[in-house]
């Protein structure tokens, strides 16, 4: 891609989507434009431009896709339709960075990448927690050995949802459940800690909702030599939200919420860092953070890259097929590509 400004197309015009342009706003015009949103009506999409600055406004995800005038599309949609729009924005040319999950199970996954790898296309899970400081931080101290030899990570993301009032919450058909929801972030960070090992057995406990979809899902990741990753996951109430991970020589602690955390306690101090100012409140905590993967997006476009070290391509594959084993064990089923 040439040195210029990267041009985004957005797909989805609702509440992440929103906090996702907030942040890009924040970064300098000559490096990051908005060229185009599209929503499934035009006025949803009209509004979106107009509050964003965006230039075009469609209500066809499709002729996004082919504006000539778009490099990478963003897609903030719901989880069932991430693998459809990323196939059609391969197709059609254009880089991808999707919202997690990328899929709503290992196999589509794999189609995705695979497109993107023939197409020879960025594609991106935006896993954003990878991006912030705070992680990079860890990954620093877990590779400095600072904390000995890794025995342990206790993990929870439990909040109170409205759950009658949000079908993207409740609707199975939409890829609904905690798993996939807020469970993917409890996984992304069990795979980061234990560096995409296998699990040696994975043991879930959950309820499911009237649905069909999980509301509550306990995992226990049981790695080799003992290690073990517990990850709790609930809709049904406000739980630590921090991340806690242990060592033989001491522990590294993620505050809460640990999925977008400006900070890291390790044995020896606290680091902890600062978020931009966006131009309006974000609808979800630390949107702002977006700004790491907006910038490790771009820097991989101009150095011709085809996936990020942050959430490779084979780390996107090892999240979806611990997640597949958890909803079978929860019994969840979807209606998969």
């Amino acid at each position: 891609m040439a040195a210029g400004p990267t041009r985004w197309g957005i797909i989805g015009a609702g509440a992440i989507s929103h906090d996702f342009c907030l942040a890009l706003r924040t970064l300098p015009t000559d490096e990051h434009q908005l060229v185009a949103v599209a929503a499934r009506d035009l006025s949803s999409a009209e509004q979106f431009a107009a509050k964003h600055q965006v230039v075009r406004a469609y209500n066809s995800y499709a002729t996004l896709a082919g504006d000539p005038d778009v490099d990478i599309v963003y897609i903030g949609t719901v989880n069932s339709n991430h693998v459809e729009l990323s196939l059609m924005s391969l197709t059609a040319g254009k880089h991808v960075l999707c919202e997690k999950p990328m899929s709503l199970s290992r196999d589509d996954a794999r189609k995705v990448i695979e497109l993107a790898r023939q197409k020879k296309l960025l594609y991106v899970e935006g896993v954003w927690s990878r991006f912030f400081p705070a992680y990079r931080q860890l990954r620093q101290e877990l590779s400095s050995g600072s904390i000995g030899d890794v025995r342990g990570l206790m993990v929870s993301f439990g909040v109170t949802f409205n759950w009658e009032q949000n079908e993207r919450l409740y609707r199975r058909e939409l890829g609904g459940g905690v798993t996939k929801d807020i469970g993917c972030y409890t996984t992304q960070l069990a795979c980061l800690v234990f560096n995409n090992e296998q699990p040696e057995h994975i043991y879930t406990h959950g309820l499911l909702h009237s649905t069909g979809v999980d509301r509550v899902g306990h995992v226990m990741l049981a790695y080799s030599g003992g290690r073990v990753a517990q990850c709790s996951v609930t809709g049904e109430s406000r739980l630590p939200n921090t991340a806690i991970v242990y060592g033989t020589k001491g522990r590294l602690e993620l505050a809460a919420p640990f999925w977008c955390s400006t900070s890291l306690t390790t044995p020896t101090q606290t680091h902890t860092f600062s978020l931009p100012e966006t131009a309006q409140p974000t609808k979800f905590s630390n949107s702002a953070g977006f700004v790491y993967e907006i910038r490790a997006v771009r820097q991989a476009l101009c150095q011709g890259k085809l996936e990020l070290e942050e959430i490779s391509h084979a780390d996107s594959l090892v999240i979806a097929g611990i997640q597949d084993t958890v909803l079978a064990q929860l019994g969840v089923q979807y209606n998969c590509h």
